[in-house]
């Protein structure tokens, strides 16, 4: 893991330094790019949910209102008000609602576990919310909930 973080940190510092390096070539020479450079009308949004729909009962899940809240996006030592599932119980699960139908990624920070040891987590989308909490299997579930009706 270390060998993968150094090699990705030295491409980003050559990249830069080669990015530099190719604008400081095209000004020197009169080279107007303004002309050629089209903008790209993707952005990056990191989108909040706007509420928890549902969570595992009894006291498997803590603090689970914390996942709304805009924070800094960067994992530090400080675990200022941290939502917890503990599974020890059973399972420990949250429904997050985000507003509205999104496509892309997740970010999922994690600060400590206990002895440091890996845990296991999934994650499941669904446009609705009986589609993120169906099963896998069987007529109705997470990938046919909407096809078929009784």
């Amino acid at each position: 893991m270390k060998y993968v973080t150094r090699l990705v940190c030295s491409l980003v510092i050559v990249g830069s330094i080669c990015g530099s390096l190719s604008q400081a070539v095209v000004h020197a020479a009169g080279i107007d790019l303004e002309g050629r450079a089209v903008s790209d009308p993707r952005v990056r949004k990191y989108v909040l949910p706007t509420r928890v729909l549902w969570q595992t009962p009894g006291d498997g899940v803590q603090a689970s209102e914390t996942l709304l809240e805009h924070r800094s996006g960067q994992v530090t030592l400080d675990a200022s008000r941290p939502c917890v599932l503990d599974s020890r119980k059973g399972k420990a699960a949250v429904l997050l609602d985000f507003g509205k139908e999104l496509h892309g990624g997740v970010q999922i920070m994690v600060w400590h576990t206990k002895d440091n040891k890996p845990v296991r987590l999934r994650v499941r989308f669904g446009e609705s919310a009986s589609e993120a909490m169906a099963e896998f299997g069987g007529a109705k579930n997470t990938t046919n909930d909407h096809a078929i009706r009784d």
